[in-house]
């Protein structure tokens, strides 16, 4: 179920390491990209050897440090410090 930028989806079977994934990929297409990183960690912890749940986690990272560099450039061109 979708609810507004949010996702509200229970993962039944809590050892289900592809659920966690599913879910984390779900997060990430919508832009929350902490949820997405914790359930792809989770999916990771299950099965360390789901390749592409590794992948995944790699590309949130990613993005999580590329809004943050983007923030950093906002912020330089302004007076303000950051907060």
């Amino acid at each position: 179920m979708l609810s507004g930028r949010g996702l509200s989806v229970t993962v039944k079977n809590q050892r289900s390491s592809y659920a966690y994934f599913l879910r984390g990929l779900s997060h990430g297409k919508l832009g929350n990209y902490q949820l997405a990183i914790e359930d792809l960690t989770k999916a990771i912890e299950l099965d360390p050897y789901l390749a592409e749940a590794n992948d995944s986690r790699g590309v949130e990272l990613r993005r999580v440090i590329d809004d943050y560099n983007k923030m950093i450039k906002l912020d330089q061109s302004s007076e303000k410090p950051l907060t």
